[in-house]
C-alpha cells in the first residue's frame, strides 16, 4: 500500500466519527453543536502536530463510543458500557488492520490498546510460552500474539472507559421520580 493510500485510509477512519456526530447534531437542529464538533476535530488535529495524531485519533474513538451510546440510550440499561465496548471492538479491528500496514500507524491510532497489547504479549510469552525459544512468538496462543492481542486489549480498555462514564453519569444524574 502506498503512503498516500495509507494516509487517506487513516484520515477517513479518524474523521468519520466526528462527521457522523456533527451530522447527528445537525439532524436534531443543533447547528452550533455540530460546528463545535468539527472545530474540536480541527483543534485536536492542530494539537496532534506536536503529539503525532494521538489526540485526534483517541478523540475519534471517544466520539465513536459516544455515538453508539447515544443510539442505545433509553433502550438498554448500560448504554455507555455497550457503546464503548462496540467502539473498542471496531477500533481494535482497525488497529489490527493498521498494524499489518504500519505498526507506528496502529500505535498512533489506538495508543492505550497497543501499549497494553504489547504488555499482555510479553507477559504471555513469559508465563505461557517459552521465552528462551528463538520462536517464542509461536509458543503462545494466536489470540495473544501481536496484532490480534490489540483487539482484546482495545475492547478491555475502551469498555473500562464506558464503565467509568456509566458510573459518572449515574453518580451525577438526577434520580427519577
Amino acid at each position: 500500500m502506498s503512503v498516500v493510500t495509507t494516509l487517506l485510509a487513516f484520515t477517513i477512519v479518524v474523521y468519520t466519527p466526528y462527521v457522523a456526530l456533527a451530522y447527528r447534531f445537525k439532524q436534531r437542529g443543533l447547528g452550533r453543536s455540530s460546528l463545535l464538533v468539527i472545530a474540536s476535530a480541527l483543534i485536536l488535529t492542530l494539537a496532534s502536530i506536536l503529539v503525532p495524531v494521538v489526540l485526534v485519533s483517541l478523540g475519534s474513538i471517544l466520539v465513536m463510543g459516544l455515538l453508539a451510546a447515544d443510539f442505545m440510550e433509553g433502550r438498554l440499561t448500560y448504554p455507555k458500557l455497550l457503546g464503548y465496548s462496540i467502539a473498542g471492538t471496531l477500533s481494535g479491528f482497525i488497529t489490527a488492520a493498521f498494524w499489518s500496514i504500519n505498526s507506528e500507524l496502529a500505535l498512533y491510532y489506538n495508543l492505550p490498546a497497543v501499549e497494553l497489547g504489547y504488555f499482555v504479549y510479553e507477559a504471555a510469552i513469559k508465563s505461557l510460552g517459552d521465552p528462551t525459544s528463538p520462536y517464542a512468538h509461536y509458543t503462545i496462543p494466536v489470540f495473544l500474539r501481536v496484532p490480534w492481542v490489540t483487539i482484546l486489549t482495545s475492547i478491555a480498555s475502551w469498555s473500562l472507559v464506558g464503565v467509568c462514564l456509566e458510573l459518572l453519569s449515574r453518580l451525577f444524574s438526577e434520580p427519577k421520580p
